[in-house]
């Protein structure tokens, strides 16, 4: 007994320890600020976004529901093309030679601009293909100006005009135009449910509406911090390093997603769109700690960029990341024992099939958040070849096992599907970010990259 008292105060000291060196840490402090702001912005604006969402779902229902969820997870698995990893490369460019932003940001609007519209023709072209209805097929059509729009999902103009608010670490300003976009969206919206037009179509124009508003507000706001000069010719020379790097970000990018959103999609073909909406209730609960976890990501990339091979650093990311993992843990063990009452209260009983989902799908937000660690090591130290192993794997295991559970068990399949695709995911992205961290610091740079 005396041992167990020694171990738990020992661990105890050195947690104190290292919680007071590392909040005493100007880059800690820098990052906290960062995430801060960005998880404040995410949670008013999916706050808003949130109740607005829940009173749409009592108004359309399961089926519609699903249809609209069906129709935006189709766009974002095409919503990569437009950027394929370019804001993740000029990051980390970007990140080590602020001097350098305008070149950067200037010389790669044509690519974006380009890449934006060859989804919009992708998207386009390839939903004729698969088995929707015609309905869904033209609603997906209409939909897809966000692409090159962006806004309520990472793409297109958007992304350009925000990573320049990331390379230089002002934070507070994309979630600032979160909460402006999500506000015109409610007022859209509201506008429609006074007239008694609230429909899918509705619910897209809304999206498409406010999302081009915040847009015109981003770029000329963020000209304060870069002197655009937008040319519609690309300079090869200048971005071909810049492509090579983020190609390979694309590329795992587009793996993650695909990953993502392919059970809401397998979901509609394999079963109906209600299962569908019955899963996007659920999933809609759990997309509020998703945001969380992309604020402490992107806030966390700069600095990792620029410290990861430094002595002690990974250690201290690992040890932050656990703890957060930790307490969402609890949070997610809460969830599961309150989950009908949590999908009642919100959606009403005609989506109590979504209690169920819930219990399953909460858990990704304890695994996503200690993915940060393996998924921000590789990336920051050039290992994305080797990081494509982390998604090829699961992208398979997670096909393979919804076109056997969906027929089965409908939505409860696909979340099951999910959670362990993503659970080996964390696996094998933290076993290869530990043994490409411990060859780097040897000196075994030529062999990983």
């Amino acid at each position: 007994m005396a041992f167990l008292i020694d171990s738990v105060l020992d661990f105890k000291l050195r947690f104190v320890v290292f919680m007071h060196l590392f909040i005493k840490s100007k880059t800690t402090n820098r990052i906290l600020k960062n995430t801060t702001f960005l998880a404040i912005g995410s949670i008013v604006s999916k706050g808003i976004g949130f109740f607005i969402f829940i009173y749409i779902a009592r108004i359309l229902g399961p089926a519609s529901y699903g249809n609209y969820w069906t129709i935006i997870g189709f766009i974002s698995l095409f919503a990569i093309i437009t950027t394929f990893g370019l804001d993740m490369a000029v990051l980390r460019e970007g990140a080590k030679n602020l001097d350098n932003i305008d070149e950067y940001q200037n010389k790669l609007f044509p690519i974006r601009l380009y890449l934006s519209f060859s989804a919009i023709v992708l998207t386009c072209g390839i939903v004729f293909f698969l088995p929707y209805s015609f309905e869904l097929k033209a609603l997906i059509i209409i939909a897809s100006p966000i692409l090159i729009i962006g806004g309520t999902i990472q793409a297109g103009l958007s992304e350009h005009f925000n990573t320049t608010y990331r390379i230089v670490e002002r934070m507070h300003h994309i979630a600032l135009f979160q909460i402006i976009r999500m506000i015109i969206f409610v007022g859209i919206v509201l506008v429609f449910i006074s007239y008694e037009k609230l429909n899918v179509l509705s619910v897209i124009i809304a999206l498409l509406l406010s999302s081009f508003i915040t847009l015109i507000l981003r770029f000329l706001h963020s000209k304060k911090y870069v002197h655009y000069k937008f040319n519609l010719k690309i300079d090869w020379e200048f971005c071909k390093p810049l492509l090579y790097v983020s190609f390979w970000f694309g590329l795992a990018t587009l793996l993650a997603t695909i990953i993502s959103k392919i059970d809401i999609q397998m979901l509609y073909w394999l079963s109906s769109s209600k299962e569908v909406g019955y899963y996007s209730a659920a999933w809609q609960v759990v997309i509020c700690g998703e945001m969380f976890i992309s604020g402490l990501s992107l806030s966390l990339f700069p600095t990792s960029s620029r410290s990861i091979l430094k002595p002690g650093y990974s250690r201290k990311l690992f040890i932050l990341v656990s703890i957060i993992t930790t307490l969402s843990c609890i949070i997610a063990a809460i969830t599961v024992f309150t989950s009908e009452s949590i999908i009642v209260s919100l959606f009403g009983e005609r989506f109590l099939s979504s209690a169920a989902l819930l219990s399953i799908l909460i858990w990704f937000i304890p695994i996503r958040l200690l993915m940060i660690w393996g998924s921000q090591s590789l990336e920051c130290m050039n290992a994305l070849k080797i990081r494509l192993v982390g998604f090829v794997v699961p992208l398979i295991l997670n096909i393979s096992l919804n076109f056997y559970l969906i027929p089965k068990y409908d939505a409860i399949g696909a979340a099951i599907a999910s959670i362990i695709a993503y659970l080996f995911m964390l696996i094998i992205l933290t076993y290869l970010g530990r043994k490409v961290l411990h060859a780097k610091m040897k000196g075994g740079l030529n062999v990983i990259e």
